[in-house]
Parts: C-alpha cells; structure tokens; sequence
C-alpha cells in the first residue's frame, strides 16, 4: 500500500527526524535513536540541554520548538477536520461533511520549506449490504419522525444511492484503494465502503479544452467591444437611418444594441405587441414557478439534513402549488405552439419551403445557445470547488461525452438516464423541438382550412392523453415526477419512461395551437357577462383539479389504477383548458385586472431572459449544492431563499447569454434565412392584420406594425418568431 501509515505518525517521524538532524552535528541523538547502551542513560531534558548549550545550534532551539509544536497542530487539524457519524440520521441526515477548507488547507513544511506532509479530503460513503433486516427493529424509532420514514430508510438498497457520507482528513499519500483496503479490514460483512473526491488543495491546471474555450470566449469578447464600438459610432453619426446587412452583421454583438431591445416596451396601444403583453407575465411566472420547484428537488440529499421534513411538506394539501412547478414547463409549451400558429398562418410562402425554414430556424436558435452554455460549463471546475464537486464534474463530462449526439438530433428526451448530470433537464428542448416539427407539418399542410386543423390538432392531443394513460397502466409508476415516491426505481422510471415524451407533453403544445386558430378564426365573437364568469369558473376550477390532485400521491397514499389513468389522461388537459381560456381572454380584452397585472411592462425583459433562466438555473443548483462546506437544512424558509438567490443569479448569468451569444444569434440567422423580406399585405378575406416582425430577435416579443396599419380587434397577435421559452 502506498498509503504511509496514519497522520499523527507522519507528524511524529516529522519532529524526530528533525531532532536527529540536530544532534548528529553534536554527537547527541534523539530520543529513541540511541545506540544499545547508551539510551538509558540519556534524559531528554539532558539532550534537549545539550542542544541549546552547543554553539552552532543555540539559533535553531526556536526552530525545533516551533516545528516540534507544528506537527502536533497540524495532527490535530486533520483529525479535527475528519467528519464524525451524522447525527440527525434517523431524520434524513445522511451525512457529516467534516471541515473540508481546514484539512486542505494542512499542509507541513520542513525547516527549508519543501513540503513534506500535505492532507487531502476524501469523501468516504458507507453503505450496508443487502440484508438489511436489522432495519426492522428500528422501524418504530423511524417512525418517530414520520409515519413514512421506515419506507425511505429503504432507499439505500438502490444502486443510485451511494450510502451514508462522512468527510474523511488524510494523507495525501494515500490512495482511495488505500483507504478501501483498511476499511475493508476494520468493518465486517457486506457493508460496502466506496471513497471518492479525494482532493487538495493544489492549483488546478488548465487543460487544452478549457484553453481553447477561454479563448473562443475571448475572440466573443472581442467581437462584442468592436460590435459596440462600431454601433455606437453609427448612432452617433447616422442616428436612425437604415443599416445595410453588412452594417447590421458588424453591430449583431453591440452590448448597447441588444441591451436596448431586451428592455425594449411599445407604447403604442393599437399593436399587437403592445395587447400581447400578458404573455411577458405569464413567461415570468412560469419560469419562477419552475426554479421553485426544482429548489425543493435535492440535487444531492447527502449534502442536506432532516429530509423527513420533505415527507411532513407533502402532508399539506399547499405543498402541491411548490410542486406544480413540474407542470408550469407545460405553460411554455402552450405559449410555444400559441406563437408558431399565429407566424405561420399569416406566412405566405411555399408549405414545403416555409416549413424548412422554420425549422431550422428554430433549431439554431435553441441549440447554440445551449452549446455556449456547456462550453461555459467547461470552465467551473477552475472557479467552483467543494467536497463533491470532483464527481458532479466527472458525471458532466461523462453526459456531454454520451449524449452530445442526442443533444444535436434533438432527441435527448428518448435517452433516458436524465438524472446523472447538470443538463439533464434539456430534455425539453427535444420535447419542444419535436412537438415544434409536427405543429409545424400539420398548419402548413391545414392552414387554409382552420376547422380541419383544429380537429387534427384535437385528435392529436387526444392521442398524446391516451398513449400518457397506456404507458403508466399496469405499472409501478406514478402519472406525474414524484420526488417522494417510495423508492427511486419509480421516481427515474417515470421521468425517463414517460415523462419527457412528447405525448405527455403534447396536449399543452397543441391547445396553444387551437387557440390561436380560434383567434383567428373568430377574432370579434360576442360573449355574454354570464358566459364569461362561467367559462373563469370552469377554467379556473381546471387548473386547481390538476394542481391539488396530485394530494395523494403527495402524502403517500396509492390511489387505484382507474384514478392513476385518469390522472395520466386528464391533468395537462385540464391545465391546458385553464391556460386556453386564460389566453384567450386577455387577447380579447376580457382579462381585466389579471390581464392588466400580467401586462406591466416591468415583466418584459425577465420575459425576455426567461429561455436563459431555463437552462442556467439546474446547473446552478448542482454546483451549489456540491461546493457548500455544510449541511443545508431542509425547510421552507431555506429553500424558498435559495429559490430566491438562484432566481437572481440565473437572471444575472442569462442576461450574459443573451448579449453574447442569444441576440447575436438570432440577428445573423435572420440575415442569412430571411434577408429584406417585403412586408406582405393582409388577406382582404381576414380581418386579422398583418403585424411585420422588425424585431431581429430571439423572443417574440419585438414586433412594430407599419404606421399606416391599425388593429380594430382583438386578435392574438403574436410579436415574432415563437422561442423556446
């Protein structure tokens, strides 16, 4: 074994060798280093005299001192920074981090400075074996805390689950095998003992892949400086006069240009853009609904004490609004297919050639931004570094390394293994990109006539409820994502089984659709007072049945399979309804107070950076929660902070990539796929107007009407090109 021995041993030959270094100048030895005879007549108060009395070493008796009480410090240092038995283990507490700054930050020097003992932290899981019936006599302590937690303590029979956690202070000499071998030795049975993370704290070199991201991202760097510098020049001196393509390539990366269009809000009360404006709202809220759900999802339950509170939350009827963050990605989906109908029905090109433009449109703008933030990514491990960072890294190399295909064909969501990485929620960009292609197919191929479209998208939307219902009938598996559920075969199955298929998330995208058909099929039809409240109430009572139903599976219980295949069938349907209706009326100005509230323009630019919040706030949340040096307490007021601070700071980081990499992207695609396209007029036969996107783009929501063109209705305009988000 190449692992030397303990560290208060190490510690111990440190201050006896520098003793022997001392007196062989003298004739004098150590303590323990005599010859045969000779030891017992030496004191080491007489050796210790002798050393301070001898004239070439009276200037080293503080050195010694200091060295000597060094190595002590130092031995208690690391196994004071050694993690104990987690206490609070019968309540969730799975883990003692130990004092990961203080053990790397031990290192030993001899008197020349060279480094002779240096410690590194280790994170040592251990995990009992497969027979776990000793388990059954605690089960009424269990119990103690909730009725459920006997359940839970079964978790650790599952693969995914390494064990319990305890931050380990050793040598750097030793080896993880190391530390294996002597734990094999001391514990008995099956238990098995795994170490990983075994760190220090040594510069991390930069390797070629990080080197060659920090320069792409300076050649960004510079292209945004000039970009700017040109544009500004040019409001300087042209002021508003038109820009040719070559002018608009040069500025796509001004920092002023695109910061201006992110905060851009027309004024003008008879565009389309302007009646629009609730869907900022209903962008900002959903994207908040999101990151609050996922702050309740531990991303590493090692890192995080009392977990049993989690089980005490799903006990409350209210904890089903936090968990109806899962079903807020649905609202981005239903605005996704809402926005695509309204550009496409008012597209006057070719079906076919259309329908590829489109396309590709729409797969540029949602794979590069994606590709720059992995790119970035590359770069965390030089900045973030904890107890657990080492394998949250290695398990997001392996993903990109596996998936970078899936994630080009946009077929991730079809791959499974969603949980072992930070970008695993990009399964809904695959979702989206799929339900994109087949909306796309079927309005280009229908749009002439609406009422067929409607009835090919209802019967698609029947369909996807149905296949949702086949795929969890006569299965462990659960209608919805279930971080609580009884063991983590069926929480992974049904997020890799169902979950993140189309069909599942279908009926959202195709009532967007139908929506805006209707719109535009009927944009002045008359509704009576009555009719309205009854359809709030029926909307509203939609939405709450599809929120508050998921109660019982919340708290534990196992409703029967007729009730799960209802589930499975009928919630996105049910949250469709209320968000159709929803949509509906604030297009047609029956929205009232909401549609007012939802239309404040202070929402505009968090609407805008909501597709960047997406796909920065989950990577976020792992780093987090790998770096911290302590248990985090599970409770509400600690994971609505941390809802708060990952908001803030994914809101920071996406502004970054909407300047740098969004808006530039969606200026110069649209230069090489649509250049200097003539405003069309609008069909005589419709009295929906025609709204002309002058935007350039990501987001839809930056569209002008020609001056001379007025809206007289209540059309649900939509303000661009439809996004991701």
């Amino acid at each position: 074994m190449q692992c030397p021995g303990l560290f208060r041993r190490s510690a111990q030959v440190s201050a006896t060798a520098e003793v022997s270094r001392c007196s062989q100048t003298t004739g004098a030895r150590a303590p323990g280093t005599e010859p045969s005879g000779t030891a017992r007549n030496t004191r080491p108060s007489d050796l210790r005299d002798r050393l301070n009395k001898h004239p070439r070493h009276v200037g080293r008796k503080q050195e010694y001192n200091v060295t000597w009480e060094s190595s002590i410090k130092k031995k208690d240092m690391v196994i004071d920074a050694s993690g104990k038995y987690p206490t609070g283990l019968f309540q969730g507490s799975l883990s003692d981090l130990g004092a990961y700054d203080q053990c790397i930050e031990t290192v030993i020097h001899d008197e020349y400075g060279g480094e002779k003992v240096r410690a590194q932290y280790c994170s040592v899981y251990i995990k009992l074996g497969k027979d776990t019936s000793f388990l059954d006599h605690l089960d009424d302590a269990l119990r103690l805390s909730h009725r459920r937690t006997p359940t839970f303590s079964r978790y650790q029979n599952e693969d995914i689950v390494h064990g319990v956690k305890i931050g380990l202070c050793i040598v750097h000499e030793c080896k993880p095998k190391d530390i294996e071998a002597i734990a094999g030795v001391l514990i008995t049975g099956d238990t098995k003992v795994t170490v990983t993370d075994c760190v220090t704290n040594e510069p991390t070199e930069i390797d070629t892949t990080q080197a060659a991201i920090i320069g792409v991202l300076g050649v960004i760097l510079f292209f945004m400086a000039v970009s700017t510098a040109i544009d500004m020049y040019l409001n300087n001196t042209r002021g508003d006069e038109p820009r040719g393509t070559a002018l608009t390539a040069l500025t796509s990366f001004s920092v002023v240009a695109n910061s201006k269009m992110l905060v851009k809000v027309t004024e003008d009360k008879q565009s389309d853009a302007y009646k629009l404006r609730f869907l900022h709202g209903m962008r900002f809220f959903s994207i908040g609904w999101v990151v609050l759900g996922h702050s309740y999802s531990t991303f590493n339950f090692t890192n995080m004490a009392r977990l049993v509170n989690a089980l005490h939350y799903g006990d409350n009827i209210m904890f089903c609004f936090i968990m109806a963050g899962y079903l807020s990605v649905d609202t981005f989906l239903f605005l996704a297919g809402y926005l695509l109908t309204y550009n496409l029905l008012r597209e006057r090109s070719h079906a076919l050639f259309g329908s590829i433009i489109a396309i590709i449109r729409r797969y540029i703008r949602g794979t590069i931004p994606i590709a720059f933030c992995i790119m970035c990514t590359f770069l965390a491990p030089l900045v973030f570094k904890g107890p657990t960072t080492p394998t949250l890294y290695e398990y997001f190399y392996n993903e990109i390394r596996t998936q970078y295909w899936a994630l080009l064909l946009q077929i991730r969501n079809f791959t499974g293994n969603l949980h072992i990485g930070m970008y695993g929620h990009l399964w809904y960009m695959s979702t989206d990109f799929q339900l994109f292609v087949i909306s796309v197919i079927v309005i280009q191929f229908f749009k002439k006539k609406i009422w067929t479209t409607i009835i090919v998208f209802g019967t698609l939307s029947l369909i996807a409820c149905s296949i949702s219902a086949w795929q969890v009938s006569n299965t462990i598996y659960t209608p919805f994502v279930l971080p609580m559920a009884d063991n983590f075969t069926i929480m992974t199955g049904t997020l890799n089984k169902f979950y993140t298929h189309p069909s599942y998330h279908g009926v959202a995208f195709f009532f967007g659709a139908i929506t805006q058909l209707f719109l535009y099929r009927y944009p002045s039809i008359k509704m009576s007072k009555m009719l309205q409240a009854g359809m709030w109430l029926m909307s509203a009572a939609c939405g709450l049945t599809a929120i508050l139903i998921m109660y019982d599976w919340n708290r534990g219980e196992h409703p029967p399979e007729w009730a799960k295949l209802s589930f499975a069938f009928s919630e996105r349907l049910l949250w469709s309804v209320w968000l159709a209706w929803l949509t509906f009326a604030c297009s047609t100005g029956r929205g009232g107070f909401i549609a007012k509230w939802l239309s404040w323009s202070a929402f505009v630019p968090f609407s805008r950076l909501s597709f960047g919040v997406y796909l920065l706030h989950v990577p976020y949340y792992f780093i987090r929660l790998n770096v911290t040096r302590e248990r985090i307490f599970f409770s509400h007021y600690t994971m609505v902070t941390q809802y708060f601070g990952a908001l803030v700071a994914s809101y920071l980081l996406s502004y970054i990539l909407f300047v740098a990499c969004e808006a530039p992207t969606g200026r110069i695609e649209k230069l090489l796929l649509m250049p200097k396209r003539r405003p069309q007029l609008h069909d005589d036969k419709s009295t929906v107007p025609y709204v002309e996107d002058k935007s350039g783009m990501l987001n839809p929501q930056m569209l002008y009407k020609p001056k001379a063109e007025t809206a007289t209705n209540g059309t649900a305009a939509s303000p661009g090109q439809s996004s991701y988000l």
